[in-house]
């Protein structure tokens, strides 16, 4: 997977996982709830961000990493975030590694390293149900179902269920999917669910998915925006599918970003979608002005 997929990817996954809705974050913390989310920016000893740092009420911290592939360092790398985790934040560390991958888990829960031993839960995705993501009903858990055991052979229902949702959330939750379905190899039957069933999907030309259907999310824009007319449509419905893709790919898209989408002119918007694609960050998108 190249690097600005990747970044993708895991932007999507730890958004999905943190959303207030979602039941998989209760399932690897093991029934605690969370308190709080904290900083995941680690002391710059060594250059580090762990994924997903959180208070949980029994006052432990939680840490998550996500794991796409199978990494031979892993053991060492959860050492290191324990001690300094546990450093920062002077409590008990709790720590998952959650494995998203295609290829079949090799990584193994515990490092012995003579004077020191490091332990985590192990968690393949696919060992979690898809049917007790679905039932929850909530979009971050319908996203999450693809993942897990079962995902595959229920992408019909997951798209005919997001279909069904409303508006930005059903565009938010397409996205999400498109950018995830590399991870099981359905990039193509995903595209395939969504062009028979004619859903209404955010488009960047360059992928593959997004790029037939870019059209139909153009005609929702300009049918909702006709009494402004046609021209002022596109550039409404445009900026409306770049901050859902935005808000995917880097999270919470800021007021001062949000503005500048909102006042942006047709030619504006045609240059930023396509930054989208190999940007890293948002403002490699959108400058401050």
């Amino acid at each position: 997977m190249a690097a600005k997929e990747h970044f993708a990817v895991d932007r999507v996954l730890k958004d999905l996982i943190q959303s207030p809705q979602s039941t998989l974050l209760e399932q690897l913390t093991g029934g605690i709830p969370v308190r709080e989310f904290l900083n995941g920016e680690l002391p710059k000893v060594m250059e580090r961000r762990a994924d997903l740092v959180a208070r949980l009420i029994d006052g432990s911290i939680f840490h998550l990493e996500i794991q796409g592939q199978n990494d031979r360092q892993i053991a060492y790398r959860q050492g290191v975030y324990c001690l300094l985790i546990a450093q920062r934040y002077q409590r008990p560390v709790r720590q998952v590694v959650l494995y998203v991958g295609k290829a079949q888990l090799r990584m193994k829960a515990m490092l012995d390293a003579g004077g020191t031993r490091v332990s985590y839960r192990l968690i393949d995705i696919r060992e979690l149900d898809s049917d007790t993501l679905l039932r929850s009903g909530h979009p971050a858990d319908l996203v999450l179902a693809m993942l897990a055991r079962g995902g595959e052979d229920r992408l019909h229902e997951i798209i005919l269920r997001a279909a069904a949702l409303e508006g930005s959330a059903r565009m938010h939750v397409i996205t999400q999917l498109t950018l995830l379905a590399g991870l099981r190899n359905l990039s193509e039957s995903l595209r395939m669910e969504v062009k028979t069933m004619g859903s209404v999907i955010i488009n960047i030309r360059e992928n593959a998915i997004l790029r037939d259907i870019w059209d139909t999310v153009m005609a929702e824009g300009k049918a909702e925006d006709k009494a402004e007319g046609k021209a002022e449509g596109e550039v409404i419905g445009k900026a409306q599918a770049l901050h859902d893709m935005l808000k995917a790919k880097f999270g919470r898209v800021p007021k001062w970003a949000d503005t500048r989408l909102r006042t942006a002119d047709r030619s504006q918007i045609d240059r930023w979608i396509k930054q989208s694609i190999t940007a890293k960050k948002l403002e490699d998108v959108i400058p401050k002005a």
